[in-house]
């Protein structure tokens, strides 16, 4: 019963997809790739720790400094390397699955527009990840600190709300809920559009200064 109940919910939300830009657009709007941004910086900086290779890199370039931001940049050009990646794979899905149409001039303008609202929420996900494998220097560590927390701040952002009225200003601040949230621009005050960027911008930063303050005075075993 509760899997002929899932099913049919599934099909009542897909009811409106005709068309492979609109499923495309949907799978944008889920916002669920950057947790798989993990596995991007684990492979680009925290490699270098597991091989042992670590030292060879910093023999070459003594500056830790540039080290640590290009592994950064490079870890972002690949996570959205792997947004657009996915969109692309879904409008190819969509489009077998439920025809070919849809795209257009405005269509792209508001992919791209969502894209970039979603873009500070990306770049904190990169940059906290690459702060955790500067602090632990192993994968699993990484891993499990990342789910841990991240499982954890989405039950007090969610839980609270609900226990104090007034807090409901605190589901921007659970990734997620802010990455569909952006997909809804069109429907969201600008207000709310601007405190979840600039929210978000400060955790990159934060974290990205934290994760290179640590590698730059951090004894390497």
């Amino acid at each position: 019963a509760e899997l002929q109940q899932d099913l049919a919910d599934m099909q009542q939300e897909s009811a409106h997809i005709n068309n492979g830009a609109v499923f495309g657009r949907e799978m944008l709007a889920q916002f669920f790739i950057p947790f798989f941004f993990v596995v991007v910086a684990i492979a680009v900086f925290c490699a270098d720790f597991s091989a042992g290779t670590y030292r060879n890199t910093l023999s070459y370039e003594s500056n830790r400094a540039k080290v640590y931001l290009g592994k950064l940049l490079l870890s972002v050009v690949l996570c959205l390397g792997l947004v657009l990646a996915v969109l692309l794979f879904s409008w190819l899905v969509g489009s077998i699955a439920f025809g070919f149409g849809g795209f257009s001039a405005a269509y792209f303008a508001d992919i791209g527009t969502v894209l970039l609202l979603q873009l500070p929420i990306m770049l904190g996900f990169v940059a906290v990840c690459h702060c955790l494998v500067a602090f632990t220097k192993k994968s699993s560590a990484t891993i499990a600190i990342f789910l841990v927390g991240y499982i954890g701040l989405a039950i007090v952002l969610q839980v609270l709300p609900g226990m104090i009225s007034g807090l409901d200003w605190m589901a921007l601040l659970d990734p997620q809920s802010s990455g569909k949230l952006m997909a809804m621009y069109s429907e969201v005050s600008a207000g709310n559009i601007v405190f979840v960027a600039a929210y978000h911008m400060v955790i990159a930063v934060v974290a990205t200064i934290l994760g290179l303050l640590h590698y730059r005075k951090a004894d390497m075993p």
